[in-house]
């Protein structure tokens, strides 16, 4: 019953004012990992819970260029929460996907759609 009294006696004001410091810990927390994350690449700054959607829009395409003159061949974008990099220059793919592929183990069902060799996509692990 006493939490009942406590969350009665509490107005919208009170509320707000809750929301608003959730909000600001998680931006400081957002921003805090950005700027002392593992392998800082080059990129766009991204916004907190839309990554660089605002840079996007509606077409990739136009973006990708944008980024290749701004932050070299090797660049970083956020995409709802997780991290991309973008390759500019298809020697960076052929290489990655040329290494990349003695490391992955074999699944026979990736290798009867013709995909099991080059399946980089899931790959969470930052320090690689």
């Amino acid at each position: 019953m006493a939490i009942l009294e406590i969350i009665e006696a509490l107005s919208i004001t009170d509320y707000l004012l809750i929301f608003a410091l959730i909000f600001a810990t998680y931006v400081f927390d957002f921003y805090s990992k950005y700027l002392t994350r593992p392998n800082p690449l080059d990129g766009p700054f991204p916004l907190p819970f839309i990554g660089n959607l605002h840079n996007m829009f509606y077409d990739v395409r136009p973006f990708y260029c944008k980024c290749r003159p701004n932050y070299g061949n090797v660049c970083k974008i956020m995409v709802d929460g997780s991290r991309c990099i973008i390759l500019s220059r298809p020697e960076y793919i052929e290489k990655l996907m040329s290494t990349c592929a003695r490391r992955l183990p074999y699944y026979q069902d990736l290798d009867e759609i013709g995909s099991s060799r080059y399946e980089i996509a899931g790959n969470d692990v930052y320090e690689s």
